[in-house]
């Protein structure tokens, strides 16, 4: 259980740091983190921390005018958050 906590604790912390990227207009940086981190929540099934890694992904799209992409990824996202009854994420 330690092994899967520390995973998940690294990949939470790659979104924070990605965050600190995208406010520092370092866009490939944080699209690097939070992949990453998505990654770790899929090979963790950890579908709320896949939720919030999808939807930073997606607003890095917005930021970065790709507004198609962005809709696609929050497409999949929000069937995500459906498949586990999260009304809030």
């Amino acid at each position: 259980m330690a092994i899967l906590g520390s995973a998940i604790g690294k990949a939470k912390a790659q979104v924070n740091k990605a965050v600190i990227f995208v406010q520092q207009k370092q866009f490939d940086k944080s699209k690097e983190l939070y992949e990453s981190a998505l990654e770790i929540f899929k090979k963790t099934s950890n579908k709320n921390g896949e939720g919030s890694a999808l939807t930073k992904i997606a607003e890095l799209y917005l930021e970065l005018n790709e507004y198609n992409k962005a809709v696609e990824i929050l497409n999949h996202t929000l069937t995500l958050r459906r498949s586990i009854n999260d009304r809030y994420g």
